[in-house]
């Protein structure tokens, strides 16, 4: 959560994409998905991925393939 705070859901990620607002968050790969409000700033990434940074401290990066950029793009308004 952007306050630092965790949450623990009994969910699949795929279970919890389903019930979330698709306006507010984006599965951004198998392991993320993301909120608007938490995204700190975008970097062009190797093999024309995105990078995503946060404004919370997360281990490793949130890597957007290519193959989901125009869909990322679409949905954050870029």
């Amino acid at each position: 959560m952007i306050d630092g705070k965790t949450c623990n859901f009994d969910l699949t990620l795929d279970e919890l994409t389903e019930i979330l607002d698709p306006e507010l968050f984006f599965r951004a790969n198998r392991q993320h998905i993301i909120s608007k409000t938490a995204i700190k700033d975008i970097d062009l990434c190797f093999n024309n991925r995105l990078s995503i940074n946060l404004k919370i401290s997360v281990p490793g990066k949130i890597i957007i393939s290519k193959a989901r950029i125009a869909e990322f793009k679409r949905w954050f308004g870029v």
